[in-house]
């Protein structure tokens, strides 16, 4: 798995935010690609602003220097985890996932390599620690009974054969090898050879099924890794990551058959949305991991290294070999705290597998490989339920989910652009055919729900009028008791359309005004009164209404107003506003969109300048409309003090406690005394504190 496994930092990155905001990122340039083949064998990984009516929008800004740009990264990273913060707290788990990976995604396609700044390093490894221990709220698909995967058990693995043991165990496999070739350099050791033997005895079930599985994916890994210049070999490793399931799940919320964590997904390609989640996607999560492997390779330089940070994140690999002198993956794993047990034990275990899923009948496997997955893909022009697709494919619903199991729900998704679905090979043409001739107000009948706190799976089906079963299956519910506000749900109905849309608009940041809140919109190429309305949970008619608009034609560029989640005549209409820029008093009006980052940039100043010169505490909350004062970078030298005052807002968080942390030293990190650390933790004394416990830590 490849889950950006870090050192156990916990320092809370809360940062200002903004309610709407539109962060674009680069596109991150894929490293150099290593020469593929073996290895010598070693025994011993801003969206456009409007623009401001001002003269200061026309003053150069100075060039940054090294360290401003870090920490210009630094506030870019912070303020989209502080959004994403807020929304979670809020309930709104979608939208915070999204600024999450945003703020990951920030820091991984900037033009200033983590690694190469240690204060940029360990704000981003803090904020992927506190990222990971959301991520039971983030990803509520949980943890089915016999969907762990395999490796979750390789830390079990403590004890191995004996000298005599292995050396029998040894014996057995070189006689066994014969022909067999391998690409990549293979390791009889202990350790390898006591998981060869635990394959055959103790582990042998779940072995046996992952091998029986095997032959459904293996062709189509094998011809990936070759295009991608990966050695075949390592298509293995999936026997051990997932047992060849496409719904393995584990318990760090990696998924599919080579368990992606959602952040290192979407770094290779990985959609994954209310709709679909390609992390289950036999052949993309295939070229993913083939195309991440490579990449580790290119770091390292040895696949025994590449599998060790695939398992471990590259970072822990890193750090540990940096920290060691260790050059390969052997003496890397001796070293007691550079690798955790599951990575140690990852690697021969994978080369176990590999020795034994060469040759199984030499080992005492006689299974009949499952046949290779085929099929054809047709394109769906409108999302359609999956038993109006099945029938048209002449299949049943579970084996379409079977050729799709990327879809979350019992729908396909209403892509602008079409949905590209897969069916039994020799279909295709009588499929289209088929679902030419059903009506489009027969293809699917559903409409989206929000999950509002309180709400239960009945309370739901009471007001919408259906069984809580088929609401259930609607959205692929393992339990009716995983309900959590914010959580988005498809109701099936009769005679609701959804609104079709593009993967784009589907990855914008979801509104998160407050109810009753004035928005003005820009109508865009494309826009529909219909599609404005879902998007402020209003309707049609109250946008008319509140825009003395009749019929339903708009124009892209034209200013509407909305309010959010309200109709017309529930809430008086606020009189319009003038729209304000910076006034000759350098005061800045908020807009939508618009990051204490990005206005700080605009005026060649810190985020930390701005919130000083507004005495803005580093969880106050800007929105459109509120009035920020601007002054130029020359303004704030030296005139400028932090308040002394607390914030209106106060943040407490938990700060895991790390050997040789002491009260002075966290105290001193999150600017606060060590006496109201001690009163907080009703510690007895500043020693009291043990390495791995936790901290309450209040911040202004």
């Amino acid at each position: 798995m490849p889950p950006q496994r870090l050192l156990p930092l916990a320092l809370l990155l809360l940062a200002v935010t903004v309610s709407c905001a539109s962060v674009s990122s680069r596109s991150s340039a894929r490293p150099s690609e290593p020469a593929p083949g073996p290895v010598a064998t070693t025994a011993p990984a801003p969206a456009d602003e409007p623009s401001l009516q001002a003269t200061l929008e026309d003053e150069p800004r100075p060039a940054p220097k090294a360290g401003d740009r870090i920490q210009q990264l630094i506030d870019s990273m912070q303020e989209l985890y502080g959004t994403g913060l807020e929304a979670h707290k809020a309930g709104r788990f979608d939208e915070a996932r999204d600024y999450f990976d945003r703020a990951v995604e920030s820091a991984l396609n900037a033009d200033v390599e983590i690694d190469s700044s240690p204060t940029l390093k360990a704000a981003y490894e803090e904020m992927l620690e506190n990222i990971d221990s959301l991520e039971g709220d983030l990803y509520q698909d949980g943890v089915a009974k016999g969907e762990e995967p395999p490796k979750d058990e390789l830390k079990d693995i403590t004890s191995y054969l004996s000298p005599e043991e292995a050396e029998k165990e040894r014996e057995k496999v070189q006689s066994a090898s014969g022909a067999v070739e391998y690409n990549i350099p293979v390791v009889l050791n202990n350790k390898v050879l006591t998981f060869i033997e635990a394959f055959q005895t103790r582990m042998r079930g779940p072995f046996e099924a992952g091998l029986r599985r095997s032959g459904r994916y293996l062709p189509m890994i094998n011809r990936i890794f070759e295009e991608e210049g990966v050695p075949t070999d390592l298509a293995y490793m999936a026997h051990q990551e997932s047992a060849f399931k496409t719904s393995a799940y584990s318990r760090a919320k990696a998924k599919g058959l080579w368990q992606f964590m959602s952040f290192t997904g979407r770094k290779y390609g990985l959609k994954r949305d209310q709709w679909v989640d390609e992390r289950s996607d036999p052949e993309k999560s295939t070229r993913a991991a083939a195309r991440y492997l490579r990449d580790l390779y290119g770091m390292f330089g040895d696949w025994y290294l590449a599998m060790a940070a695939y398992n471990a994140g590259e970072g822990k690999v890193g750090r540990g070999m940096k920290r060691t002198g260790a050059k390969d993956f052997w003496t890397l794993a001796q070293h007691r705290r550079a690798l955790r047990v599951e990575t140690k034990n990852y690697v021969p275990a994978i080369l176990a597998s590999m020795i034994i899923d060469k040759s199984p009948q030499e080992y005492g496997f006689h299974v009949e490989p499952v046949a290779e997955l085929f099929y054809e893909q047709v394109t769906l022009d409108s999302a359609t339920d999956l038993k109006v697709a099945a029938d048209c494919a002449g299949i049943s619903v579970e084996e379409l989910k079977e050729l799709n199991p990327e879809l979350r729900t019992m729908a396909t998704p209403p892509y602008a652009e079409g949905y590209s679905l897969k069916v039994p090979v020799g279909v295709a043409g009588s499929f289209m055919e088929k679902y030419a001739a059903v009506p489009m107000n027969e293809r699917l009948r559903w409409t989206p729900h929000q999950v509002k706190r309180g709400e239960t799976l009945s309370v739901i089906g009471r007001k919408y009028g259906v069984s809580v079963s088929a609401i259930m299956a609607a959205n692929s519910m393992r339990s009716s008791h995983r309900l959590k506000p914010g959580q988005s749900l498809v109701i099936p109905l009769s005679g609701a359309m959804p609104v079709k849309i593009s993967r784009d608009q589907l990855d914008e940041d979801a509104p998160t005004y407050d109810k009753g809140e004035k928005v003005i919109h820009r109508v865009r190429r494309g826009d529909t009164l219909q599609k404005i309305a879902l998007r402020y949970h209003t309707t049609i008619a109250s946008l008319q209404q509140w825009n003395r608009i009749s019929g339903s034609s708009i124009r892209p560029g034209q200013r509407l107003t909305a309010y959010y989640r309200t109709v017309a005549g529930s809430t008086p209409p606020e009189p319009a506003e003038p729209q304000l820029a910076v006034s000759a008093t350098g005061e800045y009006r908020v807009r939508r969109g618009d990051t204490l980052y990005s206005i700080s940039q605009r005026f060649g100043i810190t985020v930390e300048q701005l919130r000083q010169v507004n005495n803005l505490g580093r969880s106050s909350i800007i929105k459109p409309g509120d009035r920020l004062r601007v002054v130029s970078r020359e303004e704030t030298e030296g005139s400028i003090s932090r308040p002394s005052g607390p914030s209106s807002s106060t943040k407490i968080i938990k700060y895991r406690i790390r050997p040789g942390d002491t009260l002075e030293e966290i105290a001193s990190r999150h600017r606060v005394e060590v006496s109201d650390l001690m009163r907080w933790n009703r510690l007895s004394s500043a020693d009291a504190i043990l390495a791995g416990s936790t901290l309450r830590v209040r911040l202004n």
